[in-house]
């Protein structure tokens, strides 16, 4: 039996371990020690959040790490609808900032009540209409705003040999 070449795979993550409730001071040892190995990119602001988001942001400022993330990650579920529709728009909202996403995601939800006045339950509260990766680029600003490193990730779900648009997702 002749072997040209032996195909494998492996996932191991390198991804910090989940965030437990751990104290300021904790956090902010793990983040120092994180930020020496991987550089301080984590941490950097992405953005100058809008008012309304900054407000947010300032009034979770005394909760622990944990606190933080959950309060953040329940505004931005609350705040926002997934616009399944969102073909018709993507590119123009493609290389913006996310100060101009935002006013883009605001506009969009306007539209959306518009064209759709049968969504009106669904849709009161909501403030942004977008997809995955705007909900995550708007997590990761308000979590760094929040003094929370933070990224967003960016993959595909294959399967089999395939790979499809459709099977993409951020978080």
């Amino acid at each position: 039996l002749k072997v040209n070449s032996v195909v494998y795979s492996e996932s191991v993550s390198e991804l910090p371990p989940a965030l437990a409730e751990v104290s300021d001071r904790e956090y902010e040892s793990f983040a120092k020690q994180f930020a020496r190995r991987n550089g301080e990119g984590e941490r950097e602001k992405i953005a100058a959040l809008p008012s309304e988001l900054k407000l947010f942001v300032q009034s979770i400022a005394n909760r622990s790490p944990m606190e933080k993330v959950q309060a953040i990650e329940a505004y931005v579920r609350d705040s926002t609808y997934y616009d399944f529709d969102n073909g018709q728009v993507m590119d123009q909202s493609r290389g913006v900032t996310i100060e101009d996403r935002l006013r883009f995601m605001q506009s969009r939800l306007d539209d959306i009540r518009q064209e759709k006045p049968n969504l009106a339950k669904e849709l009161a509260g909501k403030r942004y209409a977008g997809v995955c990766a705007d909900f995550a680029e708007i997590t990761a600003a308000m979590l760094r705003d929040a003094g929370i490193m933070s990224g967003v990730a960016s993959v595909f779900r294959p399967y089999g040999l395939s790979v499809m648009t459709g099977d993409a997702h951020a978080v």
